[in-house]
């Protein structure tokens, strides 16, 4: 997990991607649509969010996908698990990408406007958006390792 600041995201993502999520950032909020994966290459993708699925001690994984969940209005907090107590709570999907497991949280974060946080595959994880206005885009790269 890494948290930073949103002027250094192209760091991260690469100089061909920035511009494309630039695009979203810059766009006014209720111009946005919300909950529709937009294809950004053969390798990257990002949804925008309004609401989250938010349940205690759930926590979900990804083997494939880094996530950059970046908040562009309200509060945003990000749990990540113990590997140490996890239990898987179904299957893994290869296709989503995506696997759940109850375990108890270690640590928090809670971010606002002007940042993101990278979260690596394999990383337990949730998300709770802390406000009714809250809004954020969820960018999921390829993993190449």
């Amino acid at each position: 997990m890494i948290l930073d600041s949103l002027n250094n995201l192209k760091n991260y993502i690469g100089e061909d991607l920035s511009p494309k999520v630039n695009e979203f950032l810059e766009t006014p909020v209720n111009k946005l649509v919300f909950g529709n994966w937009a294809e950004l290459d053969e390798n990257a993708k990002l949804i925008v969010l309004n609401t989250s699925g938010f349940k205690e001690n759930t926590f979900e994984i990804h083997k494939n996908y880094i996530d950059f969940h970046i908040p562009i209005e309200g509060f945003d907090t990000i749990y990540f698990g113990s590997n140490e107590s996890k239990k898987a709570v179904n299957e893994y999907d290869e296709k989503l990408d995506y696997q759940l497991f109850s375990s108890t949280a270690l640590s928090q974060i809670t971010m606002g406007t002007g940042c993101f946080i990278k979260i690596d595959p394999l990383e337990l994880h949730t998300n709770q958006l802390n406000s009714e206005n809250a809004v954020k885009l969820v960018l999921k790269i390829k993993h190449n390792g």
